[in-house]
């Protein structure tokens, strides 16, 4: 049987809306990670002193994280980001927060200080070419983890990342 009405200017209008916002939406979640096993690209790193380094001047453990403060997994990456300081503290891990916003020192401080959750990631915030290194990393959706060995090696990559597997590669 032949409905009309399915094919009338409005409900194509609404078919297309849903097939471009599918498309937008699938195109947005998906990432492009380094495999494990590849080196991560050495990028430039600010402190919000002022002070400039590499990635590549740290020779350790390296967690990279890629932070959004305003997504579904924010809460839970707040929550692995205490968990992470944790293992850091015992261990040969530099932990890299890159916060997706304008890299502007007084901005991102501003968004820090503003939102109590979010002070606790202060100390391992860093200032960096966002656009660029997230490019270099295959980072389209945030927040996404890295974990790269002293060899700047991919060891460990996820979009919702695992403690117990982050202690597996770190020998903990």
């Amino acid at each position: 049987m032949f409905n009309a009405k399915m094919f009338s200017h409005k409900s194509l209008i609404v078919f297309s809306i849903v097939i471009f916002a599918y498309i937008y939406l699938y195109n947005y979640r998906y990432n492009e990670p380094l495999d494990i096993g590849s080196i991560g690209p050495d990028f430039t790193l600010k402190t919000f002193d002022n002070k400039t380094f590499y990635l590549y001047d740290i020779n350790s453990y390296k967690a990279i994280i890629f932070f959004k403060h305003n997504t579904f997994f924010s809460k839970h990456y707040l929550q692995f980001i205490e968990e992470l300081k944790e293992i850091y503290k015992n261990s040969d891990l530099y932990i890299i927060l890159l916060f997706y916003a304008q890299q502007d020192r007084d901005n991102i401080l501003s968004i820090l200080h503003n939102n109590k959750q979010l002070a606790k990631i202060n100390d391992i915030t860093y200032l960096a070419d966002i656009k660029k290194t997230a490019k270099l990393y295959g980072v389209k959706s945030w927040p996404h983890f890295y974990l790269l060995d002293k060899n700047n090696r991919v060891v460990y990559r996820a979009k919702t990342p695992s403690i117990n597997k982050i202690n597996i590669y770190l020998g903990a």
